[in-house]
């Protein structure tokens, strides 16, 4: 199930991990942004097979890559760290 929930200029994304890009444009110029990344493990059976998600954050402006950040969930019964980055464009 995909959900978008709205408040202010902040955005919470849910979604099934078969997503393979997620995308964020502003219709207006901005000179600095914040955005957190983490994915959580909502249960269910796991096998040995089971791998951890991954991420490669893009930040883009102008339509290049100005900042890129990688970002790996710990597995199941353990505490990810989230991706938490401020941004100041130049």
């Amino acid at each position: 199930m995909d959900q978008v929930i709205e408040q202010g200029n902040t955005y919470t994304l849910s979604f099934e991990p078969e997503v393979p890009i997620i995308s964020a444009i502003s219709s207006a110029p901005i000179h600095s942004l914040g955005l957190v990344f983490n994915a959580v493990h909502l249960g269910g059976e796991t096998t040995d097979s089971f791998q951890p998600i991954s991420a490669t954050v893009n930040v883009l402006a102008d339509g290049e890559v100005y900042r890129q950040f990688e970002y790996e969930a710990l597995p199941p019964g353990e505490v990810s760290v989230p991706l938490a980055e401020e941004i100041t464009f130049q």
